[in-house]
């Protein structure tokens, strides 16, 4: 009979390996392969508080499993308290996007206040908390609020939620997580735009079982990435890591947005594209939706090319 570990049983495991020990001890002590030992890592690593500790903080609930049909007692099931949401942040070029999210990971609310043309971060910061007060007052009562996520299209010191340059925005050491706390009386966290997507993927999306991968992000901030290796995100020295966007690829002489030369975000900007579709602003999705649609046209154009063609061969 396959057994099966709590949560607390596996994050020792993956200490126990931290301080020193070797995977294959561990797995023989456990009875697991190195597979299941590395799929706990990618989805534990740097966790340190158990269930109880976790239900203590109203952040899980437990409930006795429905469909147990063995003798005894039924056995629990944890899961998220819906009661708890977080609010995400996302400052752009025209627009500031507020969205609420459960510990399950359900967008309840979105709201995307469009603004002028590169907003100072002092603009952003006051939308975001009159969005964020504005969505507060619909809350049901007994909804606890986790904090508030910042998605930012720049380099982040995340240790004290500066944005260090955000060349899209034109943002340079703003001490944004700092100045939305203070609007909001909430606790701030601050990261990449891209590394977040990264690290999303790897945690709940289709990498949650993949020990290494490469992330590749297109935004409106421009083109950026993530890496994770063995299990663990790469961020680097200083938080940096990642930056595919700024990879040289080309001798072109054109620009990206930090001013390099020649890189991948140089050849695919965001404003290109609106140009060519003729758009004065849209939404990340807007502008997906258009270049389907473009693609769809073409698609039909070159069947019809091929059905004449053929005709004519015929």
């Amino acid at each position: 009979m396959k057994k099966r570990y709590s949560e607390e049983q596996i994050i020792k495991a993956i200490k126990q390996h931290e301080a020193g020990a070797k995977v294959d001890d561990i797995c023989r002590e456990l009875g697991i392969s190195n597979g299941t030992f590395y799929n706990w890592r990618s989805k534990y690593a740097g966790l340190e508080v158990n269930e109880a500790e976790l239900e203590e903080l109203g952040l899980v609930v437990e409930s006795e499993s429905q469909g147990s049909s063995g003798v005894g007692r039924p056995s629990l099931m944890v899961a998220p308290n819906e009661n708890v949401v977080a609010f995400s942040v996302n400052p752009e070029i025209d627009a500031t996007t507020v969205s609420v999210v459960t510990l399950s990971g359900q967008v309840i609310d979105r709201r995307r206040k469009l603004m002028g043309s590169h907003p100072s971060p002092e603009d952003a910061i006051r939308v975001s908390a009159e969005v964020i007060s504005e969505m507060r007052k619909a809350f049901r009562p007994g909804t606890q609020i986790a904090g508030v996520g910042v998605s930012v299209p720049g380099q982040v010191r995340t240790s004290d939620g500066v944005i260090r340059y955000a060349p899209q925005l034109g943002w340079v050491e703003s001490a944004f997580a700092t100045a939305l706390s203070q609007e909001t009386g909430l606790n701030v966290f601050l990261g990449n735009d891209a590394s977040l997507g990264c690290l999303a993927e790897a945690r709940f999306g289709t990498a949650k079982n993949v020990n290494d991968l490469v992330f590749l992000f297109a935004g409106s901030g421009g083109i950026g990435g993530g890496v994770v290796s063995n299990g663990m995100t790469v961020g680097g020295a200083a938080g940096y890591a990642g930056e595919l966007g700024h990879m040289k690829v080309s001798s072109s002489g054109r620009l990206d947005y930090s001013g390099l030369p020649g890189t991948l975000e140089s050849l695919v900007r965001r404003e290109d594209l609106l140009d060519f579709f003729k758009l004065y602003v849209a939404t990340d999705e807007e502008l997906a939706a258009e270049i389907r649609s473009s693609e769809s046209s073409r698609a039909e154009d070159s069947n019809r090319s091929g059905h004449c063609l053929d005709r004519r061969m015929a």
